[in-house]
């Protein structure tokens, strides 16, 4: 069956020469998906229940409470420097303390382009309200996406599902007393 297969798909010129015995072939990959895998790799799941109970205005915040995740909220862009590196209210994730360009983002699998020049990317620009759950792994795993994910990997997974429309509404105050 299969032997029939890879005949048919060899060039016309070896098939001509007679080369119908076929060697062994050994497909391998990294980062596939089986279904029903199990491997010994450290992953958390930040499902949608879970973000609804903690009902942060941005998903970042919710990822922020794990205990692996070390990186303060939105920076301001000041530096001891005096000047700004670029990263005004940029949420940067970093995982295990290593730094954002150790800590590789993806969004629905796919990777998300760096937000400044230094390296790290924005979590605020991802469309987090139609995030069906976060997908964190973290070990020596997530080194097999690249050296960009040595800390690890956060992986902001869309519903697919969604029918109808969602909105978002923040209100605040402020007032001066003089």
């Amino acid at each position: 069956g299969s032997t029939a297969a890879l005949v048919a798909a060899m060039p016309i010129a070896a098939r001509a020469q007679g080369d119908t015995d076929i060697e062994q072939v050994v497909v391998s990959a990294s980062r596939i998906t089986i279904a029903g895998y199990t491997q010994p790799t450290p992953v958390t799941v930040v499902g949608a229940a879970q973000l609804e109970k903690d009902a942060f205005a941005n998903i970042q915040d919710a990822v922020r409470q794990l205990p692996q995740v070390n990186s303060p909220p939105a920076s301001f862009g000041a530096s001891q420097g005096g000047g700004s590196p670029g990263t005004a209210g940029i949420n940067f994730l970093n995982l295990r303390g290593l730094g954002v360009t150790r800590t590789l983002i993806l969004f629905d699998s796919q990777r998300v382009a760096s937000s400044n020049l230094s390296g790290g990317v924005d979590t605020t620009t991802l469309p987090s309200a139609i995030v069906q759950r976060v997908d964190i792994v973290t070990g020596g795993a997530s080194a097999a996406w690249g050296s960009d994910a040595v800390a690890g990997v956060v992986n902001f997974v869309l519903n697919k599902n969604f029918t109808g429309w969602k909105s978002t509404i923040e209100g605040g105050d402020t007032y001066n007393n003089l």
